[in-house]
């Protein structure tokens, strides 16, 4: 309200609105869906042609995840249904247009700045977090 936004507690609301984003940030909202296809169509469905995702979750995928399994706080349990990874990231989104990359270094800008500009790979980040950047140019 302060910042003159609409908000949208509905994604159906959201859809019929027909608006359009140059970007989707989610940051560790997936790992507690029971499916992120929901949210992959959805952000599929909002985001412009030429339009960049950002999705931080857990590394599931990372060497502290490896090394203690379920013991490892952000692992699968109640709260956290996913147990996500970059191999799982580079599957499930293949079969949207555009290029993927991962990096485990969601708070240093040079470090995405980098992934952006790396070949995309399905190699695991080794630590806790995983940031996906997803990206079409047209």
């Amino acid at each position: 309200e302060k910042l003159g936004v609409e908000i949208f507690d509905d994604p159906t609301c959201l859809l019929q609105s027909g608006l359009k984003f140059d970007c989707i940030f989610s940051s560790h909202v997936l790992e507690h869906l029971p499916s992120p296809s929901i949210a992959f169509d959805l952000f599929q469905s909002v985001a412009k042609a030429s339009s960049v995702w950002i999705l931080e979750v857990p590394n599931c995928g990372g060497t502290n995840a490896e090394t203690h399994g379920l013991k490892w706080g952000p692992f699968s349990s109640a709260l956290h249904p996913l147990s996500l990874s970059a191999d799982f990231f580079i599957h499930a989104l293949s079969r949207f247009r555009g290029n993927f990359h991962c990096t485990d270094k969601p708070f240093e800008p040079t470090a995405l700045a980098r992934a952006f500009n790396e070949s995309p790979s399905s190699k695991n980040p080794s630590g806790d977090e995983l940031v996906v950047l997803k990206a079409v140019y047209l």
